[in-house]
């Protein structure tokens, strides 16, 4: 059920409608979870807003959005919203500028949130370049924790055999 809804919002998000109905088909609503079964309401909201069916997947959303929280789930719900945001945007809705605040305000408490990235390209920052740079530093940063870690020896010297030095830059 969660490869399925995976499977779903990955090909849902690319545009591939059926492709996404077809995997959404799979599951029994009955079998999932409470968990599960908002994803897949989020997901089904997600290919009705694709398919142009716009008051469907708002309902649909709604669902989802409505369903984490009475699950004590606020994360997920905030991240419900940003896609709803997403998807209001890209519909060209007139309250999407308002559901774009509400999903901020919901997101505020997770600053780690891999829906934050979803606000932020919707508010017209180049995510793309951010994470490539914040990819070169992380590697650059391991690359200078390798070189403040070598160790050598200094035997040859006397009264210095055995000891070791460490590099420090």
């Amino acid at each position: 059920a969660v490869l399925l809804n995976c499977l779903a919002f990955a090909l849902g998000s690319m545009g591939d409608v059926e492709g996404a109905v077809k995997a959404l088909n799979k599951l029994n609503p009955q079998k999932l979870n409470d968990r599960l079964r908002n994803v897949m309401a989020a997901n089904i909201g997600l290919c009705a807003f694709r398919s142009g069916k716009v008051q469907e997947g708002l309902a649909a959303y709604r669902r989802a959005i409505e369903g984490f929280m009475k699950m004590h789930a606020p994360a997920e719900s905030a991240s419900a919203r940003a896609y709803l945001a997403r998807e209001a945007a890209m519909a060209g809705l007139p309250e999407a500028g308002k559901l774009l605040v509400e999903a901020e305000d919901a997101l505020r408490p997770f600053k780690t949130a891999e829906a934050q990235l979803i606000i932020r390209r919707l508010r017209g920052e180049d995510v793309d370049a951010q994470l490539a740079n914040a990819r070169q530093a992380q590697e650059q940063a391991k690359k200078l924790a390798r070189l403040r870690a070598i160790t050598w020896t200094t035997p040859g010297l006397p009264g210095k055999e055995g000891v070791v030095g460490r590099l420090l830059l």
